[in-house]
């Protein structure tokens, strides 16, 4: 948090928990997610995602946790199709389903603030 603080940025850790901070608040992500996210190019996808979301003017916080929330979102249903043995490609390939899923305004519960 000191680091986020002192410098102005958001710190987004990445992990089987995301941790997300822009020095004065805190959040984890606890839902979502699975071992298949280790590999390569997930870190990646989810800078993508975060920096699109910016890019439309969306404050960095609230990207960072949308970001997170939507990278876990497609690897999860890439797990419910394929197994272990989806690709960062085919996460890409479900990022318009999980907006398609959650823009009716359902609740996204997976975020908690410490």
């Amino acid at each position: 948090m000191e680091f986020a603080k002192s410098h102005g940025v958001v710190v987004v850790l990445k992990g089987e928990e995301d941790i997300i901070t822009d020095g004065n608040s805190l959040y984890r992500c606890t839902g979502g997610g699975n071992p298949r996210m280790t590999m390569g190019g997930t870190g990646d996808m989810l800078a993508g995602l975060i920096s699109a979301l910016m890019s439309k003017g969306m404050p960095a916080l609230r990207a960072s946790l949308l970001g997170t929330f939507i990278n876990k979102s497609a690897a999860d249903m890439c797990m419910e199709r394929k197994g272990l043995w989806y690709s960062v490609s085919d996460m890409i390939g479900a990022v318009p389903e999980v907006f398609l899923r959650y823009s009716d305004g359902a609740k996204i519960n997976s975020f908690r603030a410490h």
